[in-house]
């Protein structure tokens, strides 16, 4: 005799989709594992993240709630994408996903898809009067939990994104700037009398007057910002001036 297991947590869903997007998303083994891996990864980062007092899951269980999950995803998704052809004037991206948020809650066919699984899963028949009750609040609370679930993925999702961006833009910058300074290197060693063409030397003295004043009002910037800090004041009176002691 099976027993049946209790309800997924908004927790649990948590843990799941982010073990869930951390697998598929990898660059090296994402697309080329097969399924028995693939989910036995899953039940593992389940396993490493659950805490003691959830109930134990089964990898049936595991996938059957990720395939319920994924479903919910798509929905939302297309949601979203009808609020979006509608153009709303003045909506901001948050006024739209919550618009798609009371879209798909108002979804019956996304409820009615619930029900299913939750009757497939019971052996009482089409329950009515004060157990309907019972089950309709169940699906609403489900539908929520999905629904919370699921906004807090999207808003850890695009604050990674642009954490990427931002990392991404840095990177790209700090390398050109170090192949700007590879570059005026490369002038400011080239020797003047080895070029015969006076058209060509005088461009690239020209380069390299432009390149030494340039460093050398870099180089002033820097030592002007670091008198005006409170340890550049504080050295500065160490040394002697507007003090009685005497010059270092």
């Amino acid at each position: 005799m099976s027993i049946r297991s209790s309800e997924y947590s908004q927790e649990e869903d948590k843990l799941l989709c982010e073990v869930y997007m951390e697998i598929s998303q990898d660059p090296i083994k994402g697309a080329y594992q097969s399924s028995d891996v693939f989910w036995s990864r899953m039940m593992k980062g389940y396993e490493n993240g659950r805490k003691t007092t959830w109930c134990e899951r089964t990898k049936r269980s595991v996938q059957s709630r990720i395939q319920t999950i994924e479903k919910a995803t798509k929905k939302l998704h297309a949601c979203i994408r009808q609020c979006v052809n509608r153009r709303p004037s003045g909506a901001s991206n948050n006024d739209i996903f919550n618009q798609a948020k009371i879209m798909l809650s108002e979804d019956p066919q996304f409820k009615t898809d619930d029900d299913g699984e939750i009757m497939s899963r019971s052996s009482s028949q089409r329950p009515s009067g004060v157990k309907k009750s019972k089950m309709k609040r169940k699906l609403d609370d489900q539908s929520s939990t999905v629904i919370r679930t699921l906004e807090e993925g999207n808003k850890q999702f695009m604050e990674q994104l642009k954490k990427t961006s931002a990392e991404r833009i840095h990177h790209m910058e700090t390398q050109k700037q170090n192949l700007a300074v590879k570059e005026e290197n490369k002038i400011l060693l080239c020797d003047l009398s080895s070029i015969q063409d006076p058209n060509v030397r005088a461009y690239i003295q020209a380069q390299q007057i432009q390149i030494i004043s340039k460093r050398n009002a870099e180089s002033q910037d820097q030592q002007a910002l670091s008198q005006t800090s409170p340890f550049g004041q504080y050295f500065t009176d160490l040394s002697g001036s507007g003090t009685d002691f005497p010059d270092y």
